[in-house]
This record gives C-alpha cells, sequence and structure tokens, in this order.
C-alpha cells in the first residue's frame, strides 16, 4: 500500500471518529471548551497514565510513565483545586528515588482504599525488574510501603520450568 493510501485511510478513520464523536455527544456537549488543568514540565512527571482517581475533597491523583528528578522512571501526583479555579500539582512519589527496586515507569491509574491508602502498578523496575504492584501511604508525606509492594515474577516461572 503506497505512503499516500495510508494517509488517506487514516484521514478517513479520523474524520469519521469526529463525527461519531459529534453525533453521540450529549446536548450542548459540541459546544463545550476544553480546560487544561495543569501541564506538566518534565521534572514533575511526564506521560500522564489514563484513569485517575478522585478522593472527597475534590483532588485527583494519578500517574505519569515518565519524568520525575530524574527524568526517567515516571511519578504520583495529586492535583488540588483551590476556590479561584486553579489547580496546583504535587508530586507524591518519586520513581526516580528508589533506583528502580520499587518499581519504574508506573502504568494505569491509582485506587483508594478505605485507609486512604493508594495503590498502582509500574511496567518496569522491582526485584525482578519486571514491575511492581505498589502502595502509597499518606502522612505529611506519601511514603513507599515496600514491605507490602508486590514484587511481579511471573517472568521466572514462565521462562525457567524448574523455578
Amino acid at each position: 500500500m503506497s505512503g499516500s493510501a495510508r494517509l488517506t485511510i487514516a484521514r478517513f478513520f479520523v474524520a469519521a471518529a469526529s463525527t461519531l464523536a459529534l453525533a453521540s455527544a450529549p446536548p450542548g456537549w459540541a459546544q463545550s471548551a476544553e480546560k487544561i488543568l495543569y501541564a506538566f514540565s518534565g521534572s514533575d512527571g511526564s506521560v500522564p497514565q489514563v484513569g485517575m482517581t478522585l478522593d472527597g475533597k475534590g483532588t485527583l491523583y494519578g500517574t505519569t510513565s515518565y519524568g520525575g528528578s530524574l527524568g526517567c522512571c515516571g511519578t504520583a501526583f495529586e492535583l488540588s483545586p483551590s476556590s479561584s479555579g486553579t489547580w496546583t500539582e504535587k508530586v507524591i512519589y518519586d520513581f526516580s528515588i528508589g533506583g528502580g527496586a520499587d518499581g519504574s515507569i508506573p502504568w494505569g491509574g491509582l485506587v483508594f482504599d478505605g485507609k486512604g491508602n493508594l495503590y498502582g502498578t509500574t511496567f518496569s523496575g522491582g526485584v525482578y525488574y519486571q514491575g511492581a504492584v505498589f502502595e502509597l501511604t499518606p502522612g505529611s508525606k506519601w511514603n513507599l510501603d515496600r514491605e507490602r509492594t508486590l514484587q511481579l515474577y511471573w517472568w521466572r516461572r514462565w521462562r525457567c520450568s524448574s523455578c
């Protein structure tokens, strides 16, 4: 298939998706305007992941796959609304600081438990370099609970039948 044919097909699908989105939007949505709540700078994270969670105070929590203090390993963050309508971002955990042992490249959203702890997953890092399921505990500073962080090791069993 030629490059121009691929481009034509891609344009068709984009146009079809745009039309579908406008045709199926609830009344009034087609005129709605997007509002950027926060733009990441890199040191506070980059490449935000899908799936944010909201607490009872209206604070949003999420992850970025990259960025952080070393620019590589991702962050967990909170976005807090103010009465003036602006939002303030705060990094609650920087995956760069653990050297990868606590996981790196957070993948997906975060969920709360009944005690206010946040849970999520990483794509890489961890003891076996295959990712981790982590717990962040609140306090004056959010902390990664290393004792309760599950290290993913499925690859050892898959690659080694005697393991």
